[in-house]
């Protein structure tokens, strides 16, 4: 008798740790949220739930907008009117080391500063008080005078503020990454840069080392600008993409759009996860350009030549040593059992020669005023950044055209206008015949594969 009722114990016991344990998986459950109400256990299930379900983050709003409006009582949604501050899109620009406070009021606790200038979307605004999500985290940021804009603080002015030094890289943001990356983490130099990974192969980072070491002198030569100063950054090598796309995530700007590098605050992030050497040879490049561009040219460039110069490098071909070769077209290629697959440079190439050939190639100077979300943001950001890229590699392989686009940088970097009137104006020809003239390189530069899908 006692040995049949301590084995319904013990088999009682065993189902009440189950329960447990399921309900720690599901704390919405029905059963939890009646218990709430129930005498003696009521403030114990209150606990639970508090304890176990996940924070709700505050939604994110689509075009057209609702204002979300939080506050202590909860989230709820606010007018559908446009904001006569904020416009019908409920977003602002913020400088970088804008405090982000707890409350709206001077003196609250500040719970981080913008690392860089960041694009940020507006949950609430009291004058000139502006509610925010900043690194997965609602605060306030303090905007006198706050006006609607399109574009990034540094960029609104036609005149830029030309070349600035380096970034060290972020402390808060590196070692977040250093976390990110795992116990494996080791600490080496490419080229000039800080180098953080976890267990990638020592060859790979000597192949990056050889590919970095010259980028600046070659960027020089073939821009005709120098970059200032001397460079200063790291670069984070996330051997998993997970990893990178938590980091991803912390780059306000960047934040879940479909890339294998991130820069910002002096680093340098990209993925290596299922991706060839020569990929990641190019993102490096890329990322490494967005650095020099700041050097060379300043921080509040226009989409089409901040990405633009750094696809028109990173689409350069990187012989088996790590040299970059300008002058030639770079990209992966591999058969699949239904044909091939391209990636980088050629995916780039073959991208375009279909835009021209569906008649969808996008005037320049169209182009050229984008602002930067819809140039990375929209559906056709891939045809973006090919065009912009293969423009400016078009320009730079005409001799006459070349020496008018270095004066034009050159002028950029001095502090001259980025608009696109100033650059037709440097180019010396009308827009129409620029891009008549760009779809016919293209035409001759770019055959179709015939298994690329366009005949």
């Amino acid at each position: 008798m006692r040995a049949l009722v301590g084995r319904t114990l013990f088999v009682l016991l065993l189902g009440a740790m189950a329960f447990a344990a399921w309900l720690t998986q599901h704390p919405e459950a029905e059963i939890v949220a009646r218990a709430t109400e129930w005498p003696v256990v009521g403030e114990w299930a209150t606990a639970f739930r508090n304890a176990y379900l996940p924070l709700e983050p505050p939604p994110m709003v689509d075009e057209p907008p609702e204002i979300v409006v939080i506050d202590r009582e909860g989230i709820h949604t606010g007018s559908t009117e446009p904001d006569p501050i904020l416009g019908a899109r409920p977003v602002v620009w913020v400088v970088e080391g804008t405090p982000v406070l707890a409350e709206p009021a001077p003196g609250a606790i500040e719970i981080g500063r913008t690392a860089g200038v960041a694009n940020l979307r507006v949950f609430d605004r009291r004058q000139d008080w502006f509610c925010v999500r900043y690194r997965g985290r609602v605060g306030w940021v303090y905007l006198e005078d706050y006006r609607e804009s399109t574009e990034p603080p540094l960029g609104s002015d036609p005149l830029p503020p030309g070349p600035l030094p380096a970034q060290p890289p972020d402390p808060e943001r590196l070692a977040f990454a250093r976390e990110l990356v795992g116990p494996q983490v080791s600490e080496a130099s490419v080229g000039v840069y800080r180098l953080v990974s976890g267990g990638v192969d020592p060859e790979l980072i000597s192949f990056l080392d050889r590919l970095v070491r010259p980028l600046e002198t070659i960027y020089a030569e073939r821009y005709g600008v120098a970059p200032i100063g001397a460079a200063r950054g790291a670069i984070i090598l996330f051997a998993r993409h997970d990893d990178f796309a938590a980091y991803q995530e912390r780059e306000i700007s960047l934040g879940g759009l479909n890339v294998s590098g991130v820069t910002g605050a002096g680093i340098v992030a990209v993925d290596l996860e299922g991706r060839e050497r020569l990929e990641v040879a190019a993102t490096v490049v890329h990322e490494i350009t967005h650095l020099l561009n700041r050097r060379a040219l300043g921080p509040a460039l226009p989409a089409w030549l901040e990405e633009g110069l750094a696809d028109d490098l990173a689409h350069s071909e990187v012989d088996p040593e790590g040299k970059l070769e300008t002058a030639r077209l770079g990209g992966v290629s591999r058969e699949r059992w239904d044909g091939w697959e391209w990636r980088g440079a050629l995916a780039s190439a073959i991208t375009l020669r279909r835009a021209v050939d569906q008649g969808q190639l996008q005037p320049l100077a169209e182009l050229l005023a984008l602002d930067w979300r819809e140039f990375v943001a929209t559906d056709d950001d891939q045809l973006n950044y090919a065009q912009a890229s293969f423009w400016i590699r078009h320009l730079l392989a005409d001799p006459e055209l070349a020496s008018r686009f270095r004066d034009f940088l050159a002028s950029v970097a001095a502090g001259g206008s980025v608009e696109p009137d100033e650059l037709g104006r440097q180019l010396g020809r009308e827009w129409r015949t620029l891009d008549d003239d760009y779809a016919r390189w293209i035409r001759v530069r770019f055959h179709q594969p015939r298994n690329s899908g366009t005949g």
